[in-house]
């Protein structure tokens, strides 16, 4: 919590401070989701200072933690879009695409295993960040067609799946 609060007031220093110091204590005493949340949030700070090898460092650590609670899966899809976006800026945009395709993946298998529409639009709603960063990377690449398909298998998936739910 001290993380963001620095992090809200613009002191990027402060937030890696305690965003590292939750990941330490998470670290001595095996909690996996502390590694699981501190560690994506530490990433998203050292990308936005530029700080690519800690960032990759930070959001793999938190990729590694969240297999040992597999129970909580709906964590890695944000974890490996954050991997995205370092990757993408690191200059390797195949692997990035890579590992966006990859959480889209698993926010759709999470989806299709809701148990009611409204956990769908609420997932969705949680991980539109996945979509919206995957979408801004295509056009960064100028892969506009692509893009608007992203945007259009969202809309989509949320349409078929009230259908579905309607149906039965």
């Amino acid at each position: 919590s001290l993380g963001g609060i620095e992090k809200d007031r613009g002191n990027p220093k402060g937030a890696i401070e305690d965003y590292q110091q939750a990941v330490d204590i998470s670290k001595q005493i095996e909690n996996y989701r502390g590694m699981t949340d501190a560690g994506g949030l530490l990433a998203q700070v050292y990308e936005s200072t530029n700080d690519l090898t800690d960032a990759l460092k930070s959001i793999n650590l938190a990729i590694d933690a969240n297999t040992h609670i597999p129970e909580e899966l709906y964590l890695v899809p944000r974890n490996l879009a954050t991997k995205a976006e370092i990757t993408a800026k690191m200059g390797n945009v195949r692997d990035s695409d890579a590992l966006y395709r990859k959480s889209i993946a698993l926010v759709d298998r999470i989806i299709q295993h809701a148990s009611t529409i409204n956990i769908q639009r609420q997932m969705l709603s949680e991980m539109s960040d996945v979509y919206s960063g995957y979408f801004a990377s295509l056009c960064a690449q100028k892969r506009y067609d692509e893009a608007l398909q992203i945007l259009e298998n969202v809309r989509g998936r949320v349409e078929t799946e009230a259908l579905l739910h309607h149906a039965k």
